[in-house]
């Protein structure tokens, strides 16, 4: 079962090396226990090869099969960090896309709005016996011209001249 936390899943490795110590004691029980010097011997530094050989003999194959379990883990636990990586990398991209649509569309919105604001439209009008030229910009402009048009009964003109 895998821990949910992960600062409890950080130190779950640590019961390998428990393991390993618990054999290391278990095989220096054992040697020990079949092994009782009398005093000093001559083939006390033999018997120290012995050993070592009996412990480099046992505990390799433990140490070993402990490393690949280890390994095997590692690896899996990669394979799930990968797989969930390239999730976030998916839904990353996808979400960049909708930004760059949503950009264009804001970008076309944006020159849609600076020409309107550039179109005017002047006309003359008479106020109490002035005359006077006003100027009109954006959709008022436009408006203004087609009133202008339907008044002054262009039937259409103007629209060739733009």
């Amino acid at each position: 079962m895998e821990p949910k936390d992960k600062d409890a899943g950080q130190y779950s490795g640590w019961w390998l090396l428990g393991i390993a110590a618990l054999g290391a004691c278990a095989l220096a029980v054992a040697y020990w226990a079949g092994w009782s010097p009398s005093g000093p011997d001559e083939n006390a530094a033999a018997k120290l090869g012995q050993m070592g050989d009996f412990f480099g003999g046992m505990l390799n194959p433990l140490v070993s099969a402990l490393t690949l379990f280890v390994a095997i883990r590692v690896w899996r636990f990669q394979e799930k960090e990968l797989q969930a990586t390239q999730k976030a990398l998916d839904e990353q991209a996808k979400t960049a896309e909708q930004q760059r649509q949503e950009q264009r569309f804001f970008d076309l919105l944006n020159i849609y709005q600076r020409t309107v604001d550039s179109i005017s439209h002047a006309r003359t009008q008479t106020h109490r016996g002035s005359i006077e030229t006003v100027v009109s910009h954006g959709k008022f402009a436009l408006t203004e011209y087609l009133s202008d048009s339907k008044d002054n009964n262009y039937s259409g003109y103007k629209w060739r001249e733009y």
